[in-house]
C-alpha cells in the first residue's frame, strides 16, 4: 500500500494539486507515526524514505528545530511535501504552515502574567483558546513540488514567500 503522509492529506483538504498525489490519495490514506527519540534524524528520515511517504510533518519540538536545515534539505531532496509546525521553518523552504503566531503566544501570557502580578488568582483567570490563525505558503516550494495552488488558497493565506 503507498503511503501518503499526513502533509499531503493536508495539501489535499486545502486544494492543493499534483496528479500523482491525487490519484495515490485516491487509492490509499495511510498516516505513520515515527518515534524519534535521540537526535540520529538519518535514522527515521530512512524509514521516510523506506515507507515511500509522500509527506512530512514535524511536530515542534526542540530536537526537530535543532535539525531543521537537514529536515528541509532531505525533504527537498526527496520532493517532499513538509508541512511545518513553526512559522519559521516555511522561510526556510517547508511548504506551508498554519497556526497561531508565537508572538500572539507572548502577547497574550504577558497579559495574563500581569493579572497575575496585580493580584489576580490563577484559578480565576478563564481559560481562552486563540481567535487568530496564520497561513503562510512557499510559492517557491509549491513551484519545486509541481504543486498548483489554487489562487482562493493563495488570497487566504497571510503570506505567499515568492
Amino acid at each position: 500500500m503507498r503511503l501518503i503522509g499526513l502533509a499531503i492529506a493536508l495539501a489535499l483538504t486545502l486544494g492543493l494539486t499534483r496528479a500523482p498525489i491525487v490519484a495515490e490519495a485516491q487509492q490509499a490514506r495511510k498516516v505513520w507515526r515515527i518515534g524519534v527519540l535521540a537526535p540520529k534524524e538519518g535514522s527515521a528520515l530512512a524509514i521516510v524514505t523506506e515507507q515511500h511517504a509522500s509527506g512530512l510533518l514535524p511536530l515542534p519540538d526542540a530536537m526537530f528545530n535543532s535539525h531543521r536545515a537537514s529536515i528541509i534539505a532531505f525533504a527537498a531532496a526527496e520532493k517532499l511535501v513538509l508541512v511545518a509546525s513553526e512559522e519559521s521553518w516555511v522561510r526556510d523552504g517547508a511548504l506551508m504552515w498554519y497556526g497561531v503566531g508565537s508572538r500572539d503566544h507572548y502577547r497574550h501570557a504577558a497579559a495574563y502574567v500581569d493579572k497575575i502580578l496585580k493580584g489576580t488568582k490563577p484559578a480565576d483567570l478563564p481559560v481562552e483558546e486563540p481567535t487568530t490563525f496564520r497561513l503562510v505558503i512557499n510559492q517557491r516550494t509549491a513551484t519545486t513540488l509541481g504543486l498548483i495552488i489554487p489562487p482562493t488558497l493563495r488570497i487566504r493565506a497571510d503570506q505567499v514567500i515568492q
